[in-house]
């Protein structure tokens, strides 16, 4: 289950670098950029505690 979980956490960080780079240039963290993205996209996702601009 471990091996699962951090194989899917890796693909996350590679999905919001590549966004972030060819998209969004948020430069920010994986949480920031995947919140960006879905606010981009009609979704309400923000990292706790944070705002997305």
């Amino acid at each position: 289950m471990r091996l699962t979980a951090s194989v899917l956490r890796t693909a996350f960080d590679d999905l919001a670098a590549v966004l972030d780079a060819r998209f969004l240039g948020t430069g920010g963290i994986v949480e920031r950029i995947l919140a960006a993205y879905a606010a981009d996209h009609g979704g309400r996702a923000q990292p706790q505690g944070e705002e997305c601009p």
